[in-house]
């Protein structure tokens, strides 16, 4: 399925965060949700290192800043990551009510380039979202993104 125009900007947002968490430490990931108007609703980046809290990837810091949004706002919004949704993040995205994710990198090419040190768990967002109660869009990886050229600058002797 070909993306909008609106897909493309906001991707290419959550793209320049993840360079923006890379320049402060942290891993380089990014996260917008925008609704179904193209509005970005919130935004965040992978703070993990800075903030010493595990917890701290893009998009669960999104999520923590669209806290008080009630689900009908939700149901119709996208959020948008320059790496696939681990576990934790996917399932947090399916609690929140949010029902469509468009992502950029892979999580099999992040953990290409980390290595044997990963520490992982390799469940695809997709996966994770069709065994859930209701429906969620999952859309990627999507190529010529730039995400995986920020991620090689993270990882710069693994592959």
């Amino acid at each position: 399925m070909p993306l909008s125009s609106t897909d493309k900007r906001l991707l290419a947002r959550a793209v320049e965060l993840s360079a923006t968490a890379l320049a402060l430490g942290n891993r380089p990931f990014g996260s917008v949700l925008g609704n179904a108007q193209g509005n970005i609703l919130a935004e965040g980046q992978n703070d993990e290192c800075t903030s010493a809290d595990p917890t701290g990837h893009a998009e669960m810091n999104v999520i923590r800043r669209i806290a008080g949004l009630k689900p009908a706002q939700l149901k119709n919004a996208t959020i948008y990551a320059s790496g696939e949704p681990c576990a934790m993040c996917a399932a947090a995205i399916f609690w929140s009510g949010i029902r469509r994710v468009v992502f950029a990198a892979s999580g099999q090419y992040f953990a290409d380039l980390e290595g044997p040190s990963a520490t992982l768990l390799p469940l695809p967002c997709a996966e994770l979202m069709r065994h859930g109660s209701h429906t969620v869009e999952v859309i990627g990886p999507v190529a010529d993104t730039g995400a995986e050229t920020i991620l090689q600058q993270a990882f710069p002797n693994q592959k």
